[in-house]
């Protein structure tokens, strides 16, 4: 039973289980964050001008839109073309809008106010938790990133060090440390949802195999 329901969770989610189209988001976030931090002061201490920025800007999301196609010609290769269900695509487009949404709330919370947690973190948590929920509750890992997430928004209670860092240092540095967490969770997620989606798309080819015999 229970594995006929995680083919049925797949079936049914399998345009939001694509985890390999997370990972380029996440290795951008980690190049912004390492380029912000390191390689642009290293190799350009002047700094770019608009045109510099917006060429810079442009390139980085093209390579970042390759590797998304690539991605999903991946999926295509391995599993097929499989139609996207109008429920799953309609709450894949207000996944993405709430949470745009709430990573503006906290962003500004933690910017305009400062607080001892990280507002960012706890609204992160939701939407992790929401997300777990709202699929089934299939894949549990979420929920330990959710966990995490809980425990780096406390942090700050306990580090004067750790609050002065995050919050006080200035906007490029609380840009700089949100890019590398996105890019860490996103790189996460994006393999454990790739891992969910093909053992269990691999167990259901057994089952036929074996049924068929």
């Amino acid at each position: 039973m229970q594995q006929v329901k995680r083919i049925q969770f797949i079936t049914k989610y399998y345009n939001m289980l694509q985890g390999l189209v997370l990972v380029p988001f996440g290795i951008y976030c980690l190049f912004i964050s390492i380029w912000n931090t390191w390689l642009r002061p290293a190799i350009f201490p002047q700094g770019f001008d608009v045109l510099g920025e917006l060429l810079f800007l442009a390139i980085s999301i093209a390579i970042l839109l390759a590797l998304i196609y690539l991605a999903q010609i991946y999926y295509r290769w391995k599993f097929g073309l499989v139609k996207a269900s109008p429920q799953s695509t309609g709450m894949l487009v207000a996944e993405l809008i709430g949470i745009f949404v709430l990573i503006m709330i906290g962003m500004s919370i933690d910017e305009r106010l400062h607080p001892h947690v990280s507002a960012v973190g706890l609204l992160v948590t939701v939407i992790l938790c929401v997300h777990w929920q709202l699929l089934n509750r299939m894949q549990r890992h979420y929920l330990i990133i959710a966990g995490i997430f809980v425990i780096l928004s406390l942090l700050p209670l306990f580090s004067n060090t750790l609050y002065t860092q995050v919050f006080l240092s200035g906007p490029d540095q609380y840009g700089n440390i949100l890019n590398t967490i996105a890019g860490l969770t996103f790189v996460t997620c994006g393999i454990l949802d790739h891992l969910v989606l093909t053992r269990t798309m691999a167990q259901a080819r057994r089952t036929a195999q074996t049924a068929n015999e």
